[in-house]
């Protein structure tokens, strides 16, 4: 930030300041492979070694010298760095923008004795890529302009934001700018739907006068709610003095239910149970035997959904009563209790439905593909006074929730269910390839398909591996990616698996994911990654800190927030010797910390033995600071997407379900074999195939650029040997499409020994 100063350029001492592009960035772009890969990190710290800081190569050192001192390519990158003959290419959804110092096509043969870059064309600027500039002097101009009255002000905004939708294609910027009537936005994977819902909170702001506060956006994922939120800030033009409100449906309903928790029978203080504590009153309250209680709690769940759900009989109807009245007793509700108490409430009392439509003039719901019965309702009773306040966006093709309660139905019959509702299409993806998407669509075998997609790029093809067995699988996939992040370690060589192919041998770690249809075929995967030394880190798709032991450290943490709470310090009690240790611990406390110091506090006076759950927790804690009311938000109604973080190098390792949401360079599908995908082991009634065809849809194009689909003849299932045919799925994709390889289990020779005569 400048400081307020007339002229800012003219003032004494004035401190300049320079463009740079991090160093392995432009290493990078020279040599053509990734930031992380092995090349680059050895030739930046071979540089840093010879010339001193990075700062220092990037700006002082002469470009004559370092063409002596590093090579001809690097130094024509700097130089061109130093003055400002770079490209920008501004970021669009589910990518990021880029700076670059080399034009596509300018690099030349590494045998060319005049080196990579083609000269005579350095100097020659594409007019499409504005060189970055900054001026200062135009940003105080801007700044020192007069306040115009709102009715000029709703105009300058609207002026100001016509530069925006350049970055949309014609369907986005229709979307965006609908009014009129009820919209739904069909939006395949990485069509831009976030950019979409985040252009339109920002037009609704700056060009419908609508208050900021009473436009409601809903998601289903903290993560994508907190992305939203950022998007749409730098998108607002001028200051807000409040913001719309952009949550997930189960933080609009603890809002709600904070502002009238009287009404809902509830106290101010009341808390959010997690599956720890349904468990513990399930178990110790209600009895219930251990083996029933996961069953106990979906159907608790179900009713509370209202969704689909077997006919529920008296003793059913009699355990949820008990179990809610526990939960009161205990000033608590459960995740659930969150849209379905307000929807209860709204439905009966006039006066607030009134009070809460009023509150809500603009309504954007993300992935409405996903939304369940109660979720439904909600939807339609903030709607009934203006079903046009309504704007919609979603894809049938990826509804895979239907054990939440979610229901395909809801998004294919929008058009009916809100009168003069309109749909828009948006077909243009611009994360997955071309012959990625096709094969996907194949997958879903819906020949009257509403959304069209069709990729930016042609890609290459999808790759598919046959192999003897789930070992094998498993060795293939962990060899596979030892080559693609650049290891070349012996144990790889030596085990006697085929090459995989052509691929590429320098990404991050973190941007590969293996995904799974179940848990269980994750062990076998996990070793063979030990084996090849390949870090990886494996989530749930569960609440973030709901097992165990980071749920022991929650358990403790809400006891001492929540001293007057008996259920919770009946609980926090039994990590402690005796009640006198639990009262010597509670009084040293240190209330001043922020959340992670508090948790780290915690674990070291109870669990000295930290688990990596609990560093995960406290490391994702930080950016809460001392916000409890946020941080328990997070903890009660999160999932494992909201808990990925990017900063972390290592393999994903995460089930299809899981994966909802999520985009990785490379993605790798394991078990693609019939009674796996679909599912029909375990189960008590018969997979949805449709969704079964949905599930594999949404894994496959979580790649943006390499797809990897492998299967094996036989693997061991709840303990015992089975052999299963490929997946019908993988037998709708064209063979043009597809690479197919057949790995064979290679016997070593062996080894000859040579005669000394």
């Amino acid at each position: 930030q400048l400081a307020d100063r007339a002229n800012p350029l003219e003032r004494p001492n004035r401190a300049g300041f320079q463009y740079v592009i991090p160093l392995k960035e432009m290493l990078a772009q020279v040599h053509g492979c990734g930031e992380s890969s092995k090349t680059v990190t050895m030739l930046y710290h071979q540089l840093l070694q010879r010339l001193g800081p990075e700062l220092t190569i990037l700006l002082d050192i002469p470009i004559g010298e370092l063409q002596h001192k590093t090579s001809p390519l690097v130094a024509e990158a700097i130089r061109r760095m130093r003055s400002g003959e770079v490209i920008i290419h501004e970021g669009y959804d589910g990518e990021y923008g880029t700076i670059q110092v080399i034009r596509p096509g300018e690099l030349m043969e590494s045998g060319s004795s005049t080196g990579f870059f083609d000269r005579s064309d350095s100097t020659t600027r594409d007019s499409q890529s504005p060189l970055l500039r900054f001026d200062p002097a135009k940003l105080m101009e801007l700044k020192s302009a007069p306040v115009l009255p709102n009715s000029s002000l709703a105009a300058e905004k609207t002026s100001h934001y016509q530069a925006a939708p350049s970055l949309l294609n014609s369907k986005q910027q229709q979307a965006v700018r609908h009014t009129g009537s009820p919209l739904l936005v069909l939006a395949g994977p990485g069509t831009g739907k976030t950019r979409v819902l985040t252009e339109r909170i920002a037009w609704l702001i700056n060009n419908s006068g609508i208050a900021p506060e009473k436009i409601i956006a809903v998601t289903f994922t903290q993560k994508a709610a907190r992305e939203m939120q950022e998007r749409t800030i730098k998108l607002i033009t001028g200051s807000l003095t409040d913001a719309p409100f952009i949550n997930t449906f189960h933080g609009w309903g603890i809002n709600w239910l904070r502002q009238h928790a009287g009404v809902a029978g509830l106290p101010d203080d009341f808390n959010v149970a997690g599956d720890p504590e349904k468990r513990i009153i399930l178990t110790e309250e209600l009895q219930i035997p251990p083996g029933e209680i996961a069953a106990k709690m979906a159907l608790i769940s179900a009713m509370k959904q209202k969704a689909d759900q077997p006919d529920v009989d008296e003793v059913m109807q009699s355990i949820r009563n008990r179990f809610d009245a526990v939960l009161r007793a205990a000033r608590l509700i459960d995740i659930d209790d969150l849209v379905c108490l307000p929807v209860t409430i709204l439905q009966k009392d006039a006066e607030l439905l009134i009070e809460a439509q009023h509150a809500t003039r603009a309504l954007l719901i993300d992935e409405y593909q996903d939304i369940n019965a109660v979720q439904y309702e909600l939807v339609k009773l903030l709607t009934a006074d203006d079903p046009s306040k309504l704007f919609a966006i979603g894809d049938p093709n990826q509804s895979i929730y239907a054990f939440r309660g979610s229901d395909v139905a809801y998004i294919n019959r929008f058009v009916n269910d809100f009168s003069g509702a309109v749909t828009y299409s948006l077909n243009e993806s611009y994360r997955c390839p071309h012959n990625l998407l096709t094969a996907a669509r194949q997958v879903i075998d819906n020949e009257n398909q509403t959304i069209q997609i069709h990729g930016i790029s042609h890609g290459t093809m999808v790759k598919i591996t046959e192999n003897p067995t789930e070992a094998s699988e498993s060795e293939f996939i962990a060899r596979t990616i030892d080559r693609m992040t650049g290891g070349t370690r012996f144990f790889a060589i030596d085990s006697g698996i085929a090459d995989p192919g052509d691929i590429p041998a320098d990404i991050d770690p973190s941007q590969i994911a293996i995904l799974t249809r179940t848990h269980r075929q994750q062990t076998s995967i996990c070793k063979a990654l030990n084996d090849h030394g390949i870090p990886w880190r494996s989530y749930h798709h569960m609440a973030p800190f709901a097992q165990k032991p980071a749920s022991d450290l929650i358990t403790i943490l809400k006891a001492l927030d929540n001293p007057q709470n008996n259920f919770y310090q009946r609980q926090a009690t039994r990590f402690f010797s005796s009640q006198k240790a639990y009262e010597t611990f509670m009084s040293n406390f240190p209330l001043n910390l922020t959340i992670s110091e508090q948790l780290s506090w915690i674990g070291g006076q109870v669990f000295p033995s930290l688990h990596e759950g609990y560093r995960e927790m406290i490391r994702t804690s930080e950016s809460f600071r001392h916000n409890k009311q946020t941080f328990w938000q997070y903890i009660n109604t999160g999932i494992m997407a909201d808990a990925l973080s990017p900063d972390v190098t290592a393999v994903n390792l995460m089930t299809l379900h899981a994966a909802k949401g999520l985009e990785f360079d490379v993605v790798i599908i394991a078990g693609c074999e019939e009674g796996i995908i679909p599912y029909t082991f375990g189960n008590r009634k018969s997979p949805d195939p449709e969704e079964e065809r949905r599930l594999l849809y949404v894994g496959m194009t979580r790649a943006r650029n390499l797809l990897l689909l492998t299967h094996a003849l036989e693997r061991t299932i709840f303990g015992q040997q089975v052999r299963l045919p490929r997946s019908r799925f993988l037998d709708s994709i064209s063979n043009e499409l597809t690479e197919f390889v057949k790995q064979e289990t290679s016997r070593k020779q062996a080894d000859i020994q040579l005669s000394l005569f």
